[in-house]
């Protein structure tokens, strides 16, 4: 029924959203996130060739700082870094550098933040969310 999970291993501590009295609890860090974009809509510069990519979720490693997850598929880049002020998603393609996704918004420790390009003018995509997990079933 699938290609099971990778199991999760533990990072290095973020201790900006995990540890006691911290958003995401007293569990450790994990070093691996599911990132998944949902109801992303074609920019001006959609990438058809690589439209399965986009629609599917990327396992972001923790390689980068504690806070940082991010991973290079070959064709884009998926970074998503909780700061001490805020959350940041950002997707692009790093031949041109022209976004699919990106967020940086308070406040920190949020699993799911709204692409900030609502306009396909100049993007690879626009609208939508992202989210991420460090569950892949909790995924919407």
């Amino acid at each position: 029924m699938g290609t099971p999970l990778p199991r999760n291993v533990l990072g290095n501590p973020c201790s900006v959203c995990w540890g006691v009295g911290k958003p995401f609890g007293e569990g450790e860090t994990p070093k691996v996130l599911c990132m998944k974009l949902i109801g992303i809509k074609p920019g001006d510069d959609w990438d058809q060739d690589h439209e399965q990519l986009l629609l599917t979720p990327h396992f972001l490693e923790q390689i980068i700082t504690p806070c940082d997850w991010d991973i290079d598929d070959g064709i884009f880049r998926w970074r998503w870094a909780f700061s001490a002020t805020h959350t940041t998603g950002h997707v692009f393609r790093k031949s041109d550098s022209l976004t699919v996704f990106y967020q940086s918004y308070p406040p920190s420790c949020m699993t799911k933040l709204y692409n900030s390009y609502n306009d396909p003018w100049m993007v690879i995509a626009y609208d939508g969310f992202a989210n991420i997990t460090w569950n892949p079933e909790d995924l919407e």
